[in-house]
This record gives structure tokens, C-alpha cells and sequence, in this order.
């Protein structure tokens, strides 16, 4: 609706972003963690949707390299080359600013749907944009991360995924189980990442939790 403003609220986050790729926490303050996933993966889809709506460009090439940047920086945290990035291990204190912020509670989780979700609609849409620029080895470098990622995340929670029978569910690094059916999954489904029986399963899962 604000194009004009949402255009220099990119341009701010750009701005800000440290040498690592690393998109600041906040800016007004400024408050920075050494690790965030979900940060820097918002930071691209906006841009993406920017581009998707306004057809921009000349701002398209201007942001295109803080994204490649962005993903990155995220990349840095697949630590065991399964293509997704992961939380900080359980030594880390700190180690809980995946998606959920200021939430000591999920310290020791290693995947979270929501942020593993967002980070497919990150690859989906870097290689639309690099495609629109003309890159195609970044194109072809995001499909196949992609194609990795996708297939292990929709991998059994046993064998190493996140799909539990009906929905996508947390993985913990000292393999608690956890049952609980997560809301900002769906966000998976606005991005078009979900295959589309699972979207149903999903969508049924949460409605279990329905009631007065």
C-alpha cells in the first residue's frame, strides 16, 4: 500500500546489515545477537514481495546482493549439510532466538517449522529473483538447496524430518518429542512450500485445537 515507504524500510535494514550478512535485531534501539534465523529470512521475503507486487527492477538490483548476503549468512548455520539452517546448539545459553524471541524454554531445540518453512520460501524465491536478473548459477545454487532441504524436512520426525503424521513439529537436539501442533506452520502454506495433501493434514491438526 506504501511502496515508497516500504522501500526505504528496506533500504534502513540494508543499511544496517553487519559485514557477516547478519540483519541487526532491531535498529530503534539497536540491539544485536550474534545468532537470529528468522530476521534475516523476513528481511528477503520482503524483498521478494516487493518485487512481486511493484515489478521494480532497478530496486530489485539494488537489494539483490544484500539477499544472496542474507542467505549466506543463514547458511552458516547448517551445521550438519542437511541444507536447512539450525538453531545454536545447547551449550549456547543464548541458544533460543530461532523464531521465538526472549524464550529461554526452547533453548536445546534444533528445527522449528516456522523458520525451517520460511527459509524454503527463501531458496523458492531467490531463485525467482536471480532467474529475473539473469543469474543463473545463483538460480540453479538455490533449486538445489531447495531440492535438499525440501526433501529432508518432509522426512518423517524418525528418519530425521519434521513431518509427524499430520503436521510438521520441532526437533530437539537430545531427541525429546514434542506433540504440539505449532500455529505459525501455516506460514508454510502462504509461501507455497507445503505439498498440498500435507497443507490439508496440517490445517486438520490445528483445527484440533479449536473450542470456545
Amino acid at each position: 500500500l506504501w511502496s515508497g515507504l516500504e522501500k526505504e524500510i528496506l533500504r534502513l535494514s540494508a543499511r544496517w546489515m553487519r559485514p557477516d550478512g547478519k540483519i541487526p535485531t532491531t535498529i530503534l534501539p539497536r540491539i544485536e545477537r550474534h545468532f537470529d534465523i528468522d530476521i534475516n529470512e523476513y528481511f528477503c521475503l520482503r524483498i521478494a514481495r516487493y518485487h512481486r507486487y511493484h515489478r521494480d527492477m532497478g530496486f530489485l538490483e539494488e537489494m539483490y546482493d544484500f539477499y544472496r548476503r542474507s542467505v549466506a549468512f543463514l547458511l552458516t548455520f547448517d551445521r550438519d549439510g542437511d541444507g536447512i539452517p539450525e538453531q545454536d546448539t545447547p551449550d549456547n545459553p543464548l541458544s533460543f532466538w530461532g523464531d521465538w524471541k526472549d524464550v529461554p524454554g526452547v533453548t536445546g531445540r534444533k528445527l522449528a517449522p516456522h523458520f525451517c518453512l520460511l527459509w524454503l520460501a527463501v531458496l523458492k524465491e531467490g531463485a525467482y529473483l536471480a532467474e529475473e536478473l539473469e543469474d543463473y548459477e545463483t538460480k540453479a545454487r538455490y533449486e538445489a538447496l531447495y531440492d535438499r532441504a525440501y526433501e529432508n524436512m518432509n522426512r518423517p520426525v524418525a528418519d530425521g524430518g519434521l513431518w509427524l503424521d499430520d503436521h510438521y513439529a520441532e526437533v530437539w537436539y537430545d531427541g525429546r518429542p514434542m506433540t504440539e501442533v505449532l500455529q505459525d506452520q501455516a506460514v508454510g502454506m502462504i509461501w507455497g512450500v507445503v505439498p498440498p495433501e500435507r497443507a490439508a493434514a496440517v490445517y486438520g491438526a490445528l483445527n484440533r485445537g479449536e473450542n470456545e
